[in-house]
């Protein structure tokens, strides 16, 4: 489980900061469209949230974490070698859309693996999430000095990773009566 909360955090720190560096360095985009990039993958994912819960709580954490870390691994890749444009922003806001609204998943998939020790599991989820996730940034950008491509596949590999993880832990039914209309 703590693999799998490293491995998407870092995903998520590694696409969020290297982002603008990106954006900005290989493609020559002003400030205030970078920020309207990144609030679009923000807001996106922040609406998306309650949607892709919903969907865990349905069909199970382990189905949708794999799903929606797949897609955004995907997205990722498409944003980092489409040598820019449209496609290039598209995949960015679906990459980190989707990074930040499947973190509700993450930890609930974290607390279930903890089975009756929730509130520990969570403080040990955001410690792992704030502490060592962060080290995303640094990798990503050691990993990008000089080509911030390899920045932005990084993030895509470490949502690979975390969704192997994910598809590796055990599946949990969804709960039909918690899940109320």
């Amino acid at each position: 489980m703590a693999v799998m909360v490293v491995a998407y955090q870092t995903a998520f720190v590694a696409l969020q900061t290297m982002t603008p560096l990106f954006l900005q360095r290989e493609h020559g985009y002003s400030l205030a469209l970078i920020g309207v990039v990144l609030a679009a993958m923000l807001t996106a994912g922040a609406l998306a949230g309650p949607f892709i819960g919903r969907m865990s709580d349905v069909a199970g954490r382990r189905v949708v974490a794999v799903a929606v870390l797949a897609l955004a691994s995907a997205a990722a890749l498409v944003a980092a070698f489409a040598g820019g444009g449209l496609l290039m922003v598209a995949g960015l806001v679906v990459a980190g859309s989707l990074i930040v609204g499947v973190r509700a998943v993450m930890l609930a998939t974290a607390v279930e693996v903890a089975q009756g020790r929730e509130t520990t599991s969570l403080g040990l989820a955001f410690s792992i999430m704030d502490g060592v996730g962060a080290g995303g940034a640094v990798t990503a950008g050691a990993i990008g000095a000089n080509d911030l491509r390899l920045a932005i596949a990084f993030a895509a590999a470490m949502s690979i990773v975390a969704l192997v993880v994910a598809a590796a832990l055990p599946s949990k039914a969804p709960q039909r009566e918690a899940v109320a209309a």
